[in-house]
């Protein structure tokens, strides 16, 4: 496992398979049908949600996030497999409550370094800056030194223009910290 495990959730569209694969870890969001619960790409795929929807009189389905456990546990089991650092990338905050389970999660495990990124997105822009970050990680990119430099980044990230947003979340993204290396760090 590369020492920064990266997460995303499910409104990234990433293939649950093809993204276990690379290293990249889903947290299911929760899809609602009525009184019926869907656990995203994992108890229902892109398939039968359409089947679901476009079915006759069938009810306007509701998401919500994932637990603050279960995005607890999974960190977990990502640092229990050899992870030193987790960057989680996520839908926009503004569109789900799946960036506070992860905050919540991360201030779960004090001892343990997390950084969550608000992606400011949704749907494939999410996967995509999950794959930068992989590819930044299995390439031990260095990491930028603190948290603050994070959000800093974040804030001009939503401020930049379309173009050169996806450079300056490749940054974010990266922004695990570098406090085991931070002396040899240059910025």
């Amino acid at each position: 496992m590369a020492r920064v495990a990266i997460f995303t959730d499910s409104a990234s569209d990433l293939d649950p398979a093809e993204a276990a694969a690379s290293g990249i870890h889903v947290i299911p969001l929760i899809v609602n049908f009525g009184d019926k619960s869907f656990r995203a790409g994992v108890d229902m795929d892109g398939t039968e949600f359409w089947a679901r929807m476009t079915a006759p009189d069938a009810p306007f389905p509701t998401t919500a996030a994932s637990s603050p456990g279960e995005f607890r546990d999974a960190y977990e089991a990502a640092f229990a497999d050899g992870a030193e650092a987790i960057v989680a990338v996520h839908v926009a905050e503004t569109l789900s409550g799946a960036i506070k389970s992860a905050r919540i999660a991360r201030d779960m495990l004090p001892d343990r370094e997390i950084h969550i990124v608000d992606s400011l997105s949704a749907s494939m822009a999410i996967g995509l800056l999950a794959r930068m970050g992989l590819e930044l990680a299995e390439a031990d990119v260095p990491l930028l030194r603190s948290r603050t430099s994070s959000r800093s980044a974040r804030r001009t990230c939503a401020s930049t223009s379309r173009s050169r947003r996806s450079s300056t979340s490749r940054r974010a993204v990266a922004s695990a910290g570098r406090r085991r290396r931070s002396a040899h760090c240059s910025r």
